[in-house]
């Protein structure tokens, strides 16, 4: 489980450019990223709620994604850009 004190604190993500060694390493220790917001939060299955909990919080390692679903991880990382403004829109006007 990660705890308080092992939280990075003069970590600057903001001023990490993306997909380099050191945002690879920043991001394997947040919780959750942009990528699994959407499970993080239950906006999914309930199932990939859990998912999510036992692979962030237990530590048991990640199922093998099929390759259909490789090729959607693919098309969602070419519009990452697009993810967190979606989420905004859905969930801050309710």
């Amino acid at each position: 489980m990660i705890e308080e004190s092992n939280l990075p604190v003069n970590v600057y993500c903001k001023f990490v450019k993306q997909r380099t060694p050191e945002w690879m390493n920043i991001r394997s220790t947040a919780a959750v990223t942009e990528s699994t917001v959407y499970k993080a939060i239950g906006l999914e299955t309930l199932r990939a709620e859990q998912l999510h909990f036992d692979e962030v919080v237990r530590g048991k390692p990640k199922l093998l994604v099929p390759q259909d679903v490789e090729v959607r991880l693919q098309h969602g990382q070419t519009n990452e850009i697009n993810g967190i403004a979606t989420l905004v829109a859905v969930i801050l006007p309710t």
